[in-house]
């Protein structure tokens, strides 16, 4: 019954969030609802970028991760988070968008799982334009809404570990002590400069181009952020998981959203 009612307080306190600066502590405390699914997949998600912080990022961690969108895809439907993320692509909602809250409330999610978050460059990412933002969701909805946009997600990171059986990535996040530090982002060198192999090169083997895929994954984590300051508590922490793995990504040097 208290797990029911603090439920329901975060849902109408998240109300107000849109003409405010920022969650307060009560709005912030409403991701520390259990959510047994949503707590796995972030522990599993932040042991995996550990290991591969510590020892390198190998075909088998991109593996997992692939697996971790697809259970996360799987419980949003269910949960109809993904039919409310849908129904928000033809919605003028530009003006709900808070880069700060945003920061805060992703920074602060993943500080608990002892993964820290570059909040500049998350900031920078998801400071849309207008006309950007709209054409992106627009671009997600042609595609087949956003259960297409986390398939084509999982596909990316599968064939990344097809072709990277014997390699092994070092770079990106950083371990330190038990925490895992998200440097400044590593853009993907021209090739006279740097060898293909030591980036992230997706490119070359998905159909849809990378730097767009990541840009979708941000304005999916925007719309996730004002669905949860619209009061639907079960969007909160994955629009956290979304903009982290595309934090990631990025951090790795296998996109730039600014290029799409």
């Amino acid at each position: 019954m208290q797990k029911m009612d603090r439920r329901v307080f975060c849902g109408t306190t998240l109300l107000a969030l849109p003409i405010m600066n920022g969650f307060a502590k009560d709005e912030r405390a409403c991701l520390d609802i259990p959510d047994p699914v949503m707590d796995a997949l972030a522990d599993e998600f932040a042991r995996t970028t550990f290991d591969g912080a510590r020892n390198g990022f190998v075909a088998g961690h991109f593996r997992q991760y692939a697996a971790q969108i697809r259970i996360l895809d799987a419980h949003l439907d269910v949960g109809g988070v993904n039919k409310k993320i849908d129904n928000r692509l033809d919605e003028d909602d530009y003006h709900l968008l808070d880069p700060d809250r945003t920061v805060g409330m992703v920074s602060d999610y993943w500080r608990q799982h002892g993964i820290l978050i570059n909040e500049n460059n998350l900031r920078d990412q998801i400071s849309f334009d207008m006309n950007s933002y709209g054409s992106m969701k627009k671009g997600i909805k042609k595609r087949g809404g956003v259960r297409a946009l986390h398939e084509s997600l999982a596909e990316a990171l599968e064939r990344k570990a097809r072709n990277s059986e014997t390699a092994v990535f070092r770079g990106g996040p950083i371990a330190r002590g038990e925490k895992v530090v998200f440097p400044p982002a590593r853009r993907p060198a021209a090739p006279e400069i740097k060898p293909a192999e030591l980036v992230l090169d997706f490119h070359s083997f998905i159909g849809i181009d990378l730097d767009c895929l990541c840009k979708a994954m941000v304005v999916e984590g925007s719309i996730l952020v004002i669905l949860c300051a619209l009061g639907c508590v079960p969007c909160c922490a994955p629009a956290a998981v979304i903009l982290a793995l595309e934090t990631l990504m990025d951090a790795l040097g296998g996109c730039d959203p600014d290029l799409c």
